[in-house]
């Protein structure tokens, strides 16, 4: 067997196999195309030649190929210190599996995360090479980011076996919103933050302020991050907003609808002081209701199992479609 870095003419092969196992079953990713997948491991900004490798066989067939990803830009606060090294995928020809095929990709990554200087690797949704899934059981359905190793699966104990350790599990929810309504008692609870003068709708730049001090409260980097980008587009996507006499003190968004459907939105919150009065159920509510008028068909979302925003989504209708482990290695 022979492991060397994968080149764009590689990519036809591995597009193959990825999609082979996903028709049976091998994997929960969806499907992909050559496009997207030279989007995903050779376009991102984040890309480096050296940590997309391929693994052939005697025969010069593709056995398998695995990608990392190091970061290249950080988020406020972020730095190459702090960051782990990114494990993105590993996978093997169902017809080679069983035969250290996937091992010795992952030692060959690894190898080359030290040789970087890192001693930490992890399988988390903080990687930004985003990997689309479909929802075990509801064709179509799908979700943008794969939050982890989908749990009990065999790469779940292949990953175990060479030593990630389970940090958490996060729950892959989704929602379908044919005939969507916002609840009576929702309804209610938005009159009643109306009478304390907190305000729900659509951010309007001349009118509220204060999304980075909302960041900081939150700590939402991430958040931070998208909702900047989104400000700097031409035409901005709607972000719902929860106001006190302008001052934001709540956040659901930005809102959109992809191609197949889905609802998309990046992430919802609510600054710690003003928590408890029920800002977050109406922004959710209000998404759904957003979502449901823009034409998506569903909505996604993932959260830690532990999450006590979980009631909130079960309340609200949404469904468990699958779990995933968020995994480290801590040293490498």
């Amino acid at each position: 067997m022979k492991i060397k870095v994968f080149s764009k003419e590689d990519i036809p092969g591995a597009v193959k196999l990825w999609n082979s196992c996903a028709r049976n079953g091998q994997t929960v990713y969806a499907p992909i195309t050559e496009d997207r997948f030279q989007e995903i491991f050779f376009e991102s900004p984040h890309y480096r030649q050296e940590y997309v490798i391929a693994a052939f066989d005697e025969e010069g067939q593709m056995a398998g190929f695995g990608a990392g990803l190091l970061k290249r830009f950080y988020l406020q606060g972020e730095n190459f210190d702090n960051t782990p090294a990114y494990v993105t995928m590993v996978l093997v020809d169902p017809q080679k599996q069983r035969r250290g095929v996937g091992t010795a990709i992952l030692r060959d990554l690894e190898d080359r995360f030290r040789t970087a200087g890192k001693r930490k690797a992890a399988i988390t949704y903080r990687n930004p090479a985003a990997l689309t899934w479909d929802i075990p059981g509801h064709r179509g359905i799908q979700h943008n980011n794969a939050p982890g190793v989908l749990m009990d699966s065999p790469g779940f104990h292949f990953f175990k076996d060479q030593g990630y350790e389970l940090m958490r599990v996060e729950n892959g929810l989704y929602l379908p919103l044919a005939g969507y309504k916002i609840p009576q008692r929702i309804l209610e609870k938005r009159e009643v933050l109306r009478e304390k003068g907190i305000e729900t709708g659509m951010f309007d730049p001349e009118k509220h302020e204060g999304f980075e001090e909302l960041f900081d409260a939150l700590r939402g980097e991430v958040w931070r991050q998208t909702i900047r980008d989104n400000q700097k587009r031409d035409r901005p996507l709607p972000v719902l907003i929860a106001s006190d006499r302008g001052k934001i003190v709540g956040f659901a968004g930005p809102i959109d609808r992809e191609e197949n459907g889905r609802g998309w939105f990046n992430g919802i919150g609510t600054h710690p002081d003003y928590e408890g009065q029920g800002i977050a159920s109406v922004l959710f509510h209000c998404l759904m209701e957003t979502f449901a008028s823009i034409g998506a068909e569903y909505s996604t979302l993932f959260t830690d199992e532990e999450n006590p925003a979980m009631f909130l989504y079960q309340s609200a209708g949404f469904s468990t479609g699958a779990k995933f482990g968020v995994m480290e290695k801590e040293r490498l």
